[in-house]
């Protein structure tokens, strides 16, 4: 029994003496966290046991996680690898010792614990950022002087640092900053001449290799500019003028410009506006422009006498083309003069008015109609007919007059007596003539005619 007891006794004497057969170091001694991002060290692992082992780790801290990595190691092989610690929580700021575990996953109780030591730095002001810019701000179309002043709130020596600027213009320099230290840089700037007026974002980007440790937006004004320029073309042409006011703002500020143009009393009514005047006065146009930075715009202003003037010649050839084709130049007028009985109608009086209300018609011919019921005209006044023919309209009367002088009238008369005792209405047929107007043949039908016994 003693015998077991001292063999047992042996072997947990044995795995206490038992140096752990793993090398490590770390780099750097103290890791800076910003942010969420994580603490991160360069390790170096060494197998350092008699034999091929497998090596893997494990926080021992419940406030922080690390990804678990495994590594196959022959003898004396190292591997170099990153370890990012990772707070599970959010943390005050302040230094942390993190115990972390490194041991084989082959061999029981070979192991070896390493504290990592972490400056959490929550707040994210670790450096401010200033520029230092003229008063009335950047000018465009020139280079800008401009100065960035970088001030480190930590007590942290953070060495040489890259600086990215970006947003309204693009600049990239390196600069060094010492624990609680300051730096300016000076440097030059291109601002477009199309960039209006007003605020604008740059962002500060400053890091090194390992951290971002500033990335913010800060305001610079762009200053202001004006250059305005206007110009009148005008172009003549038959009966048409075009004149066009050009505004052109080639500053880079908002201009409101007023414009005027005078119009004479008579071309005024001929007149039109690519933009309506704001305001009339005596004859003179007001515009009020309101123009943006490089913005331009035209007034054109156009007077034409082309449209009244073929509106006039329009009117001038329907004028003729009525008198030519629609108003006939002779015009022939019927007149029946009754005489009445208690029994009706027994006599009518016949009047034929031919008027020549042109120049000279020649081969002028009349006709007129006896409606059936009438007899035939039993006495001619002035002349009498060349020829008179029975017809489904009644009794047709032809004259054959010859040739009309300009102005020239003639009167037509006959008088007649009806077969039967009118009694009522009666309708008598309309006369015609038919002439020579140069080489046309134009006819001319008289007025209707209706014959009341009452």
């Amino acid at each position: 029994m003693k015998k077991i007891i001292f063999i047992i006794l042996l072997m947990i004497f044995s795995t206490s003496i038992v140096e752990a057969s793993i090398d490590l170091s770390s780099s750097p001694s103290e890791a800076i966290r910003f942010g969420n991002e994580n603490a991160v060290f360069d390790i170096s692992l060494q197998n350092t046991g008699s034999s091929a082992d497998r090596i893997t780790y494990v926080v021992q801290d419940v406030n922080w996680n690390a990804e678990k990595k495994y590594f196959d190691l022959s003898v004396g092989e190292k591997a170099n690898f990153k370890l990012e610690l990772k707070p599970l929580k959010a943390l005050s700021t302040g230094k942390y010792t993190i115990t972390v575990r490194f041991y084989s996953d082959l061999r029981n109780n070979d192991y070896k614990d390493y504290n990592f030591v972490v400056d959490n730095l929550n707040n994210e002001n670790i450096l401010n950022a200033e520029f230092k810019i003229n008063p009335t701000g950047l000018n465009p179309k020139k280079e800008n002087t401009l100065i960035l002043s970088l001030a480190n709130t930590k007590n942290i020596n953070l060495g040489n640092l890259n600086v990215e600027l970006s947003g309204l213009f693009q600049k990239s320099f390196k600069v060094s900053l010492d624990s609680l230290g300051t730096t300016e840089k000076e440097f030059t700037a291109y601002i477009d001449e199309n960039t209006p007026t007003g605020e604008y974002d740059v962002n500060v980007l400053v890091k090194d290799d390992r951290y971002t440790y500033l990335n913010k937006k800060v305001k610079l004004r762009v200053g202001e500019y004006s250059n305005f320029v206007e110009n009148k073309e005008v172009d003549n042409q038959f009966l048409k003028t075009t004149v066009v006011l050009k505004q052109e703002n080639n500053g880079n500020n908002r201009v409101i410009k007023d414009v005027a143009y005078e119009l004479g009393s008579f071309e005024k009514y001929f007149t039109s506006f690519s933009i309506q005047p704001d305001k009339i006065e005596n004859n003179v146009y007001n515009w009020e422009i309101d123009l943006k930075a490089k913005e331009t715009k035209e007034i054109v202003i156009t007077t034409s006498y082309r449209a009244p003037l073929a509106y006039l010649l329009l009117a001038a050839l329907l004028v003729y083309l009525f008198y030519r084709f629609v108003r006939k130049q002779v015009s022939i007028t019927k007149k029946v003069l009754t005489v009445k009985t208690d029994s009706g109608i027994a006599d009518m009086k016949v009047m034929l008015v031919i008027k020549n209300k042109g120049s000279a018609i020649k081969n002028l011919r009349l006709v007129d109609y006896i409606p059936p019921m009438i007899k035939s005209p039993e006495h001619y006044a002035t002349v009498r007919p060349t020829n008179v023919k029975k017809t489904s309209q009644g009794l047709m009367l032809d004259w054959t007059i010859g040739d009309l002088l300009r102005r020239e009238e003639r009167v037509i008369s006959y008088r007649i007596k009806t077969n039967v005792k009118v009694i009522g209405r009666v309708n008598i047929p309309r006369a015609f003539t038919s002439y020579n107007i140069g080489n046309r043949r134009e006819v001319a039908v008289s007025n209707a005619v209706t014959i009341s016994s009452k």
